[in-house]
């Protein structure tokens, strides 16, 4: 079911968010740390308090009261919450394992913006299980020390966070002020609210609410921040320093003096930062440890590549780059040190049918080189395996700025087109991977295949790899045993190629997975009418193509049109009104009887 939202309703939200003045909160020092086991001590009664939490978007108050409480001491910041709740048997309580998908059960979170640019923040959850997650932004990869617990009584469920100064890593930009929200997920009577009022998600630090008030040692933790950057630094420069030693080639000796270098600066910084007492004094030296910070890629990148230099055969060597086998399951990132192993030869096992990869990774240790050209011989053992059989791509990438959730990758490059090769220029110090495709004939003769990869640039001799497939004596099945399902999104398809090419475009995506053995989500849905109560579906459409699929390895489809609320795999318990949870159990039944 499609749910309108009136322009005057988004116009009034978009007032109420303009208009709001931002919320202000003065923390209260404690002498005494609260116990931190979810239920509510008379200390809490001395604490600042935040209240009138409002529905996300609308402004609206919400029907479940919220309360928050803050106290701080010169190690933590203590924050409680006291969630009434008239639906205690209805709240959702699921996820038990720390940094999972806690925001998916009831649960409240904290926000915390310290620096002065707001959009490097904290974010920390915690379930009515007690169940915790930290981001830095929505980056899950992020991790510190700090305690949570719950408690859950009649009409009402507390929770307590202690969170440590130290943890957060604090410099002399910070003082006493700090931007910050307090949010709540409640699923019975599906609120989400906030403390400060935001447009769209809790993840708006332009929309926090300010805490004042914190009277800290900030230069003392600062400092503290400082010294373990300054030891986590030093010890990765050692590690630099010892993969070039014990033996140093001549052409190395640049490197190694530029590491030493770089540990006789830090030093120097550790030194000055042992007589700082003031921020300013500490910023000082912040600025000087950014800068030696910064050229730690460049030199991991050096060494890597002074490393695989080691490892190439000398009369190879004198060529300036290598070739290097990777596993297809490693993303081979350029602006990642690379550690790869130079290839005698690429060596692939297939059955008939199969579609095999191979990723060679061309690496510029010595010098830049020009209009790179490959090409891949016909594979020849007892037949011949070439033409359309074969297809050599160049990998590209996009530029991540926001992992995923849940991934743990740093944002940068990432290697995902598969892009129709083009002669291209490696300047010295990077790497470009070549995919090759092989997809054996199912009427191919078992045995071994022999061919050659052979990369030209235009200002180095050429490099042959010798390429070997061993094509196995069985037929891999057109249809999986395994079912799978994978997405192509419409949306994106005309984004990219336009309306008109939409239904083709589907059609060519759909296909290439189906080659691979991989099944397309949505292929084709019946034509539903709902006149009142009745429903009437024309097959037609659906039967001609989902037939075309199932002939070409389809495993399963998503029933999409029945439009009930929780799918994909979620709990159905949401339906607007009775009429509508009868429409779509009658699609349901239909559907069940067709097919």
């Amino acid at each position: 079911m499609r749910t309108w939202v009136p322009i005057q309703a988004i116009w009034i939200s978009f007032l109420w968010t303009s208009a709001q003045t931002l919320p202000e909160l003065e923390a209260v020092r404690t002498e005494r740390p609260p116990v931190v086991d979810g239920f509510l001590e008379p200390l809490w009664e001395g604490a600042a308090v935040a209240g009138d939490f409002r529905i996300l978007g609308t402004g609206k108050p919400a029907s479940q009261e919220t309360r928050v409480y803050l106290l701080y001491d010169d190690d933590s910041l203590y924050v409680a919450f006291r969630c009434r709740e008239d639906r205690m048997g209805d709240i959702r309580a699921r996820v038990r394992r720390h940094d999972g998908r806690v925001w998916e059960d009831d649960c409240v979170e904290v926000f915390l913006a310290p620096f002065p640019d707001t959009s490097l923040y904290f974010h920390f959850l915690v379930n009515v299980l007690g169940t915790r997650r930290e981001e830095m932004g929505r980056d899950a990869r992020w991790g510190m020390h700090w305690r949570a617990a719950v408690w859950k009584g009649e009409g009402e469920w507390t929770a307590e966070m202690a969170i440590p100064f130290r943890e957060l890593g604090l410099t002399s930009e910070v003082g006493g002020t700090w931007r910050a929200n307090f949010c709540r997920e409640e699923y019975p009577h599906g609120e989400l609210s906030t403390w400060s009022p935001c447009r769209k998600s809790f993840h708006e630090p332009e929309s926090f609410g300010t805490i004042s008030g914190l009277r800290l040692d900030f230069a003392g933790m600062a400092r503290w921040t400082l010294s373990v950057g300054i030891a986590r630094l030093d010890s990765a420069l050692g590690v630099l320093r010892e993969e070039l030693s014990p033996k140093l080639y001549p052409s190395e000796t640049r490197l190694a003096v530029q590491i030493c270098r770089a540990k006789k600066e830090l030093a120097l910084v550790r030194e000055g930062l042992r007589r700082s007492r003031t921020r300013r004094q500490v910023g000082i030296r912040e600025a000087r440890y950014r800068a030696l910070a910064e050229e730690l890629p460049r030199l991991e990148r050096e060494v890597a590549l002074a490393l695989l230099a080691r490892k190439v055969p000398g009369e190879r060597r004198t060529l300036g780059y290598a070739l290097c086998r990777e596993s297809p399951m490693v993303k081979v990132r350029p602006d990642r040190p690379y550690r790869g192993e130079p290839a005698d030869t690429l060596r692939l096992y297939a059955a008939r049918g199969e579609y095999e990869p191979a990723q060679v990774v061309v690496v510029a240790f010595g010098d830049s080189l020009r209009k790179v050209k490959a090409e891949i011989s016909d594979l020849v053992g007892p037949g011949r395996i070439g033409g359309r059989n074969l297809d050599l791509r160049l990998v590209g990438f996009v530029r991540v700025r926001e992992p995923s959730v849940g991934s743990y990758e740093e944002p940068g490059l990432f290697p995902d087109p598969l892009l129709p090769f083009e002669p291209f220029d490696l300047p010295r110090g990077e790497v470009r991977s070549l995919w090759l495709t092989v997809h054996v004939p199912e009427d191919a003769r078992p045995g071994v295949y022999r061919g050659v990869l052979t990369v030209n640039p235009e200002d180095k001799p050429s490099t042959e790899l010798p390429v070997v497939l061993r094509v196995w004596d069985f037929r891999i099945p057109r249809r999986p045993h395994l079912r799978n399902w994978f997405q192509v999104m419409p949306y994106w398809i005309v984004r990219w190629y336009g309306g008109k090419k939409r239904e083709e475009m589907l059609g060519k995506f759909r296909m290439e997975l189906l080659s691979h053995r991989a099944s397309p989500l949505d292929v084709a849905s019946p034509v539903v009418r709902v006149e009142g109560d009745s429903v009437r579906m024309d097959w037609s459409y659906f039967d001609r193509e989902i037939e075309f699929y199932l002939e070409h390895g389809l495993t399963g489809f998503n029933v999409w049109w029945a439009s009930v609320p929780g799918g994909w795999g979620g709990r159905v318990d949401k339906f607007e009104d009775e009429g509508e949870r009868r429409i779509s159990e009658r699609i349901l039944r239909e559907t069940e009887r067709h097919l």
